[in-house]
């Protein structure tokens, strides 16, 4: 099951960044601290614009997924990411990869956290590489030029998860 967040979600989030390893939780946030998944949690929770959305991810009362889309301030552009604990991926079929160049990550994990160029590339390298994540998905949906390219190509992709799952 898949709902929006709610303020009563917090402590199930909390505990799933709590299941991070110390190095996922690095590079995903550039610190060894705990608290930086604790300010992302109340961060998502406390902001209600059009410009944020969040996702989870349900098995029975369990929180095993976090997916969250936030534009940037001042840019024709949004960074996207998605938790899910290990080995659950099946769960989550279809599933949907979105593939952008390196210098565009690089970009855009720059502008959105403020880290060093080496700093993305250690967590880029840190990752599953995109071309293993890319051939284990279901949907593919290409971020390499306009905005306005995105979204029909994530309405395509919609329209294909809605086949794949029988609501077309």
């Amino acid at each position: 099951m898949k709902t929006a967040l709610e303020s009563g979600d917090r402590a199930a989030l909390l505990a799933l960044h709590e299941g991070l390893s110390e190095r996922s939780a690095y590079f995903r946030y550039f610190s060894l601290s705990r608290q930086a998944g604790e300010a992302h949690v109340d961060h998502l929770l406390a902001t209600d614009t059009d410009d944020l959305s969040s996702l989870i991810a349900l098995i029975g009362d369990d929180v095993v997924g976090l997916a969250s889309y936030e534009r940037l301030p001042a840019a024709d552009e949004a960074e996207a990411a998605l938790l899910v604990e290990n080995g659950l991926a099946d769960a989550f079929r279809p599933l949907v990869v979105v593939s952008a160049p390196l210098n565009a990550q690089i970009a855009r994990a720059r502008g959105r956290d403020g880290a060093s160029e080496s700093e993305v590339r250690a967590r880029v390298t840190a990752q599953r590489p995109l071309e293993e994540k890319v051939k284990a998905a279901d949907v593919v949906i290409q971020n390499d030029s306009s905005l306005e390219v995105l979204h029909a190509r994530a309405d395509e992709a919609l329209d294909e998860v809605r086949r794949l799952v029988g609501l077309r």
